[in-house]
């Protein structure tokens, strides 16, 4: 019988042709690849500045909630905390610092469509839709603030390899590393659901619970399939999921 079989959408496992390895690591010498040490390097310090950016230079949009609803029109009252996330937030919209686009917006109202509106929509399209957003931001400030997003999310999806392997729950298989851990699932939109995916590889949820509020990706591509643009999505069934856990999981199957 082949290890893994298919019956309609549903895999069946096999396990008993599925070998046991032994978790553990022998000695290892390790070759520094130099170049590879040195740009990690780099961008983690790069993100660092382009953090400090963020904050003092650099521009991100939550532009309805905060410069314009908040702060421009005063529509309603934000908490310092709300506060000071909705202003991280517009500074790396590329639509300038917080405090220019509340003024620029303000003439916007007072003077519209008048030479003193910096969106002048009497200057033709182009004018009004983008000009005012394509000069004065320095290269360093847009350069940075890339690297400083590449950063987190490399090392986000990184937490996989690390904190999924180390922290958490083994409801699934208690025999091996890989762990149900809810802070990697929550960061990296499913991925920390581990144990199980390590017991059932091809498992297209990634998880049982496929409906899950932090497994987005699996949300994302029920979504395709529902457009037709997905098929043939790949799940265990529910009565094999249920022996395996009785078989090899731990006795408490609460997910951290």
């Amino acid at each position: 019988m082949a290890p893994n079989t298919l019956k309609e959408d549903v895999m069946i496992v096999n396990e008993e042709t599925n070998e046991k390895l032994v978790v553990g690591a022998a000695p290892r010498k390790y070759k520094v690849v130099w170049f590879i040490v040195a740009y990690v390097t780099y961008v983690h310090i790069a993100a660092v500045y382009g953090l400090y950016l963020a904050v003092t230079s650099a521009m991100w949009p939550t532009i309805a909630l905060s410069v314009h609803r908040l702060w421009t029109h005063k529509s309603y009252k934000a908490k310092l905390p709300l506060q000071i996330f909705l202003m991280l937030c517009h500074t790396a919209s590329n639509t300038f610092t917080s405090i220019s686009w509340i003024r620029d917006h303000i003439l916007h109202h007072k003077y519209t469509d008048t030479d003193a509106d910096p969106h002048n929509s009497t200057r033709g399209f182009f004018f009004s839709h983008i000009v005012p957003l394509i000069w004065n931001e320095t290269f360093t400030v847009a350069y940075h603030m890339n690297l400083l997003r590449v950063t987190v999310v490399f090392n986000t999806f990184l937490l996989i390899n690390s904190v999924a392997h180390m922290w958490g729950t083994r409801p699934y298989d208690k025999t091996i590393l890989p762990a149900q851990n809810k802070i990697v699932s929550f960061v990296t939109l499913g991925e920390g659901f581990h144990n199980y995916h390590h017991v059932f590889p091809h498992d297209y949820r990634t998880a049982e619970l496929g409906d899950n509020f932090l497994n987005l990706t699996t949300k994302f591509i029920d979504f395709c399939a529902w457009m037709g643009q997905a098929y043939d999505r790949r799940y265990v069934a529910d009565d094999v999921i249920a022996a395996r856990m009785k078989r090899t999981g731990e006795t408490n199957e609460k997910n951290t």
